[in-house]
């Protein structure tokens, strides 16, 4: 069975396949607008998309891109606008977003931490330091999630998050897709972009604690690098989804959905069917 992937956008859901991206987005009308993109898989692009951990990044960077493109497009729907892409703003989007997450989530709680240090003894020990930048990079991770979630227009997105989790559980249930069926299946799912960051944040706990020095230049250095390699790491654990004895690592994920994600209603629903059955698997 082919792996369907994706998220939300404004009033919609993108969902790609190794082929194709299919993005649906509910009209001011009340009519669905879609957009369908060809896609050639990455394996095929070049080696390097191939080899284990490097893939993980690319993929991660890849989807990016595609994420901004799928949510422009809702923009300009709900805006009825028809401006034609741009490669490079794409691009750029996905540069600035990789970028802030290493500046708020890697290296803000380094510096907070080292704050810190000036006040309490025990950060003088390795160990410590690094279990508190842990829970630092956790709590901020959590909270950033919790704050967006108190707005309105982020909570309908949460909501279409819901649906797309919906619709690709009962498609790798073998489901026919119509919305009673749908209905049925959780918002949950563990493949998820939320499991993902999750889980690179606490296995940045783990990853520093490897390394020792002193140096500023080094630590900073450190976590500018960390995020790719975690990635990379991360992506090649998300493929043990089915595996009995690793599904405990994607309960952090799971736990958060239950920020992440709110329940839709039948109509949002319809937008993500109608989302996957534009979908060239």
């Amino acid at each position: 069975m082919a792996k369907v992937g994706g998220q939300a956008v404004i009033e919609g859901v993108m969902l790609k396949s190794e082929n194709a991206m299919s993005v649906a987005v509910r009209k001011l009308d009340g009519n669905i607008a879609v957009k369908i993109k060809e896609l050639t898989p990455l394996a095929k692009r070049a080696y390097i998309f191939r080899l284990p951990f490097a893939r993980g990044f690319l993929q991660l960077f890849s989807l990016l891109i595609l994420g901004f493109e799928a949510l422009k497009f809702s923009v300009d729907v709900i805006e009825e606008t028809d401006k034609k892409s741009n490669n490079l703003y794409f691009i750029g989007s996905a540069v600035v977003a990789i970028l802030f997450t290493i500046l708020f989530f890697f290296l803000l709680p380094l510096f907070l931490t080292n704050f810190l240090n000036k006040y309490l003894v025990i950060l003088e020990s390795h160990f410590w330091f690094n279990f508190v930048e842990g829970v630092i990079r956790v709590a901020l991770f959590i909270l950033y999630l919790l704050s967006i979630s108190l707005m309105k227009d982020i909570k309908r997105v949460f909501e279409y998050h819901g649906a797309e989790h919906k619709v690709i559980s009962a498609y790798e249930n073998n489901e026919d897709l119509t919305i009673d069926n749908v209905k049925k299946y959780s918002r949950f799912h563990p493949r998820c972009g939320t499991s993902f960051l999750i889980l690179v944040v606490l296995l940045s706990i783990i990853f520093f604690s490897l390394f020792r020095s002193d140096l500023w230049l080094y630590k900073i250095l450190l976590r500018i690098i960390a995020f790719p390699v975690l990635a990379g790491v991360i992506y090649e654990f998300l493929k043990l989804e089915k595996t009995k004895y690793f599904k405990f690592i994607f309960l952090p994920g799971l736990w958060l959905q239950k920020i992440t994600t709110r329940e839709p209603d039948d109509t949002q629903i319809e937008v993500a069917i109608q989302a996957f059955k534009n979908l060239k698997l």
